[in-house]
């Protein structure tokens, strides 16, 4: 397979690169552009797998559909997210089908923010960008995502891979590399690397992401991009769609933990004024951004004397023993150079209670058992928005 080739760096031969290596590279990868915003119609699969120190590896894939004119469409597992001419549509599968329909606005990647208001962070696929014309930079971008930043077309050549001459994009991001390999001929991409350290991550929590790619230029009466919303529920938001509580306000039960060394321990057991929960997952990307923030806010509420506890709670895990899943957490409590207690949520029923949907999730509840601060999803800024929510709480008792 090109991918599993391309992911261990085999490339047996390549042209020198001449010249500004980076003009050379952005006039090679406007041809590209032009062939996703141009082709009458596109289909195109992009499976890709993603591997984290400590963790399984993740695989998935996203179905995409392009045309006529700048409509696109995106699929993966149970979600569905449309943009047809002025419109958007988000939509989720299963035994409950539902959808919410917002403006298209700005565009795809705007729209499909404003649909899931927070619910969930899913990235819109490069071939979005290209279809609708965005700037160059943006697109160039749109190959970190949402993980890596700073993202830099440094310089291409022609490479044998696997027998096969195709084109390298060499792509700078912090702390890392994107490697982009398209067809010279068709300029349609074929296969795609990225290896590295994300914002916020300490030294060596690198992550991998391999991407292999099936494009078709089609004739767009063989593969029309629709939105059905027959039979379907229209929510009134992402969060209503997904189901992303915890609410603040919501009254939780005596929930109970397990522990990592087999005991269990219950809520009302921890003294504290306010507990802070961190729900997070070994196969979650993002979560590698906000447990640190967790840690650098126990250290503060430490430091301070505040009546504070965090938590670490694993949840929603499918390792076959408890032995790999107490591995898989030792792991990331050490390359994360982590201090606070983590905890394992047997069976899911926190979570469940709570209605985490989307994680990292952040749950801060009060000594009366009532949420008094939650997040769904990736926040960049927990820290300062833990550390403010906290002093307020604080400062109201």
């Amino acid at each position: 397979m090109l991918a599993s080739a391309v992911a261990v760096g085999v490339v047996v031969a390549g042209t020198g690169m001449g010249g500004d290596g980076a003009a050379e590279a952005r006039a090679a990868f406007e041809e590209v552009v032009a062939v996703y915003r141009e082709a009458p119609a596109l289909t195109d699969r992009m499976a890709y797998t993603v591997q984290i120190p400590g963790s399984p590896v993740h695989e998935d894939a996203f179905e995409i559909g392009l045309g006529p004119g700048d409509a696109c469409e995106v699929r993966i597992g149970d979600f569905e997210s449309v943009a047809i001419g002025d419109e958007f549509f988000f939509g989720v599968g299963g035994p409950r089908p539902a959808y919410v329909g917002v403006e298209r606005g700005a565009g795809f990647a705007d729209a499909l923010a404003r649909a899931l208001d927070g619910a969930a962070n899913l990235a819109a696929p490069p071939h979005v960008y290209m279809r609708e014309g965005a700037p160059l930079d943006r697109i160039v971008e749109s190959f970190g995502f949402g993980i890596a930043a700073n993202s830099n077309l440094a310089r291409t050549e022609i490479a044998e891979v696997e027998g096969r001459s195709l084109r390298r994009f060499e792509i700078s991001i912090d702390g890392g590399a994107i490697e982009l390999f398209t067809d010279p001929e068709s300029n349609l991409m074929q296969a795609m690397t990225l290896r590295g350290t994300p914002p916020g991550a300490p030294a060596g929590a690198e992550i991998v992401v391999d991407v292999s790619f099936d494009p078709h230029i089609v004739d767009p009466s063989e593969a029309p991009v629709a939105f059905e919303t027959a039979g379907r529920i229209r929510a009134d938001s992402g969060r209503q769609l997904m189901r992303t509580g915890p609410e603040v306000g919501q009254k939780v039960s005596d929930l109970v933990f397990e522990t990592r060394d087999g005991s269990t321990t219950r809520l009302s057991e921890i003294d504290a004024e306010f507990v802070v929960m961190d729900f997070w997952a070994s196969w979650c990307g993002n979560c590698r951004f906000v447990l640190p923030a967790t840690q650098r806010v126990s250290e503060w509420a430490a430091a301070e004397g505040l009546p504070v506890v965090c938590l670490g709670v694993n949840t929603d895990e499918e390792f076959g023993t408890r032995a790999e899943r107490l591995a898989a957490i030792d792991a990331w409590w050490s390359d994360l150079d982590l201090g606070f207690e983590c905890v394992i949520d047997k069976d899911d029923a926190a979570g469940d209670e709570l209605g985490v949907g989307n994680l990292p999730a952040m749950v801060v509840v009060d000594r009366s058992g009532t949420i008094v601060y939650a997040h769904a999803g990736l926040d960049k800024e927990a820290e300062a928005h833990l550390k403010a929510a906290l002093t307020e709480l604080l400062a109201g008792e």
